[in-house]
């Protein structure tokens, strides 16, 4: 299962101390988010729509991405059932972050992470759509970086060999993005 929020925030020009005061929680709300915005002056355009995770055959994707003018940094996990893949992003060079049997995978600011690791050791394993749903609730009570909904996909096709499934999903979103493995497996 692979779960993943649908709020994506466009900065434009120096909003570091906006960024700083979202993703560590001190701005909680949407309402409190756009006044403190006009307070420092800092031009954003919130989202609900953006696709953070899908499914491509037995792999489940998620992604979390920051992209600006002159720099893009993307984290992504393939999954599929007995096995994972992190991959992280830069400007076009993806290193291979980590690897491993199928596992509970975070990805996401330090609220939703805190939030997601404190519900995952609680649940001792037992991994649903309640616990998931509950998880985005609490993350979006703190913090005005998660959208009110989330969206979650499920597979139960496990693949023969889910770790050559997921080295040629890679491998495909490279050739279709352009990216370069700079890290060999």
């Amino acid at each position: 299962m692979v779960a993943g929020d649908r709020r994506s925030i466009t900065f434009e020009g120096d909003c570091s101390n906006l960024e700083e005061e979202i993703y560590s929680g001190r701005i909680v709300g949407d309402e409190e988010l756009q006044e403190r915005a006009v307070a420092l002056k800092a031009n954003i355009a919130v989202f609900d729509d953006r696709e953070k995770i899908w499914q491509r055959g037995p792999v489940l994707i998620g992604e979390v991405a920051e992209i600006s003018r002159t720099a893009e940094k993307r984290r992504r996990a393939y999954i599929t059932p007995g096995a994972f893949l992190l991959v992280q992003v830069i400007d076009g060079l993806v290193e291979i972050s980590g690897e491993g049997s199928s596992s509970a995978i975070v990805l996401g600011n330090k609220i939703t992470r805190k939030v997601a690791e404190a519900a995952l050791a609680q649940a001792r394993g037992r991994l649903d759509e309640n616990l998931f749903r509950s998880i985005f609730g609490e993350a979006r009570r703190r913090s005005a970086s998660v959208s009110p909904d989330c969206r979650l996909i499920q597979t139960r096709e496990a693949p023969p060999h889910p770790k050559e499934v997921l080295a040629r999903a890679l491998d495909e979103d490279c050739r279709a993005e352009g990216w370069k493995l700079c890290v060999q497996r």
